[in-house]
């Protein structure tokens, strides 16, 4: 008899142990479910890629203001100023290229290139002017009295990466540059009167 109540007492105290045990063992592996569970949010890289601000020309520093344009052509020159250019990504130089009624056959010709550059510590950037001349052989080689649709095109388009190879010709920029562009549409006529400097009405 003392020796079957020394057997139950065994089998008790084994059967406690081993649902402690067991009860231990279901813990850890809802734990680790846990962190094995599939997370439903986004991933983010450790090294995300940097994000390129695009310049922008401010309309308010544009003279004359963008949109048609009336112009003495028996005025010696005319002056178009872009101003002051934001760019909040300090070193990235800025390209600018003026366009007289461009076409990717016809008339891909850059009529003037500036570079701003990148040594900088304000986002503002001043713009060289472009100086306008009715009588150029240069920026219209058929005369300004030649117009398509009665109106001459005056764009200039800034960008923050370099023009390079390709279509549209002098226009091509990489993927990852960001343009901005302002336009004139130009009308000539003998009513208007020049400047004192010679420059726009």
């Amino acid at each position: 008899m003392i020796l079957m109540s020394l057997t139950s007492i065994d089998s008790s105290e084994t059967s406690r142990a081993y649902t402690t045990l067991s009860s231990l063992a279901c813990a850890v592996l809802l734990i680790l479910q846990g962190c094995l569970a599939p997370v439903d949010g986004p991933i983010v890289s450790a090294n995300p890629p940097a994000n390129n601000q695009p310049p922008a020309i401010l309309p308010s520093q544009i003279n004359p203001a963008a949109g048609v344009v009336s112009l003495n052509a028996n005025c010696a020159e005319h002056i178009f100023q872009l101003g002051v250019i934001e760019e909040q990504d300090l070193q990235d130089r800025l390209f600018i290229r003026w366009f007289i009624d461009y076409d990717e056959v016809r008339s891909p010709f850059v009529m003037q290139e500036n570079l701003l550059g990148s040594e900088q510590t304000d986002s503002a950037r001043e713009a060289p002017n472009f100086v306008l001349e009715p009588d150029s052989p240069l920026q219209f080689p058929r005369g300004y009295q030649t117009a398509p649709n009665g109106y001459h095109i005056l764009e200039a388009l800034v960008s923050d990466r370099n023009y390079e190879p390709g279509e549209p010709p002098n226009r091509k920029v990489p993927d990852e540059a960001r343009v901005d562009r302002a336009w004139w549409l130009l009308r000539f006529s003998d009513d208007i009167p020049c400047a004192d400097n010679g420059g726009q009405p």
